[in-house]
C-alpha cells in the first residue's frame, strides 16, 4: 500500500464524521500539523494531556486522534507559561500531528453515541427523531426496574461508581441518550416518551427537576460515556487500514474527578 498520510486518516474518519456536524462552536479537524505528513503510528484518546504527549514522544507517534479539542478558545499569544500553548509548543517541536473529532462524531450516524448504545447493548429507535436531533438516542428497551438499568450501566462502562436521581424500583421501557453534557436534551427525550435518562454532568438544578418530573437520570459522568472513544477510533483506524499502520491507545488518562 502507498504511504498513508495525515490527510488519509482524516478522509477515514471524516466519511463517517463530516467536520460540517460539528457544532457552530465547536473546533474539529487538523489542530496541528501538515496533511500531507506521512504516518506510520498513531495514539487515540480523550484529552490531549501532558502524559498523552510524552506517550507519543516515547513511542515516535507521528499523529495524535483525540474526541476533545486542544486548542477551544483562541489563543492570544504562544508561551511557555501558557499551559495549552505549552502543549502546543511541545507537539510542534516532537513534529507530532492532532487531529480532533468532537461534535461531528457524536453527531454521525455510527458515531460515539451510538458506539454507547452498541456498548451498552441497547438499540436505538431509528424512527424517532434523529434527523430532529443528531445528539440525542431514544432507545427501546424490556421493561425492567430502574435499578437494573443502573448497574447495567455501571457494570458496561467498567465504573467504580456511578449517580443516579429517581426511584430505583421505577418501571422503565424508553430510554434516552446523550454521552457526555447531555442534560440539554432532556426535555426533547421525555417528549419522545423516554421513562429514563442517560448522560453525563448532571448539575443540580437539572437533577432536582428530574425528580420533580419523576424521570429517572443516570449520570455515568462525562468521562464514563465519552472515554469509549479511544476503542472507536481504534475500530475506524483498523477496520481501514488494518496492519498498515500502528495504533495505540492512551490508557494512562482516568478520570480527573475522584470519590472517596
Amino acid at each position: 500500500m502507498d504511504a498513508i498520510t495525515v490527510k488519509d486518516i482524516m478522509d477515514c474518519i471524516e466519511r463517517l464524521a463530516p467536520q460540517d456536524l460539528a457544532q457552530d462552536y465547536d473546533n474539529v479537524g487538523l489542530l496541528i500539523g501538515d496533511s500531507k505528513r506521512r504516518v506510520n503510528k498513531i495514539i487515540v484518546g480523550l484529552e490531549v494531556t501532558n502524559s498523552l504527549i510524552d506517550e507519543a514522544i516515547n513511542k515516535a507517534c507521528d499523529m495524535i486522534v483525540v474526541h476533545h479539542p486542544l486548542i477551544f478558545s483562541p489563543l492570544n499569544r504562544i508561551v511557555e507559561q501558557d499551559p495549552i500553548a505549552h502543549k502546543v509548543i511541545r507537539l510542534i517541536k516532537a513534529d507530532i500531528n492532532v487531529y480532533v473529532a468532537h461534535t461531528n462524531l457524536d453527531m454521525a450516524q455510527h458515531g460515539l453515541n451510538d458506539y454507547l448504545c452498541e456498548v451498552l447493548d441497547i438499540k436505538p429507535n431509528i424512527e424517532i427523531g434523529f434527523e430532529q436531533n443528531r445528539l440525542l438516542r431514544i432507545c427501546d428497551v424490556k421493561q425492567q426496574a430502574f435499578k437494573q438499568l443502573v448497574w447495567h450501566v455501571k457494570e458496561r462502562l467498567n465504573l467504580d461508581t456511578i449517580r443516579y436521581v429517581g426511584h430505583l424500583d421505577k418501571q422503565i421501557k424508553r430510554i434516552g441518550l446523550c454521552s457526555g453534557s447531555g442534560m440539554s436534551f432532556f426535555d426533547m427525550a421525555i417528549e419522545q416518551g423516554a421513562d429514563a435518562y442517560i448522560t453525563g454532568d448532571l448539575k443540580y438544578h437539572d437533577a432536582v427537576k428530574a425528580m420533580e418530573l419523576e424521570v429517572p437520570v443516570i449520570d455515568a459522568g462525562h468521562y464514563g460515556t465519552e472515554i469509549i472513544c479511544r476503542q472507536l477510533f481504534e475500530n475506524i483506524l483498523k477496520e481501514n487500514f488494518q496492519e498498515d499502520i500502528q495504533i495505540f491507545q492512551h490508557n494512562a488518562f482516568l478520570d480527573p474527578i475522584c470519590t472517596l
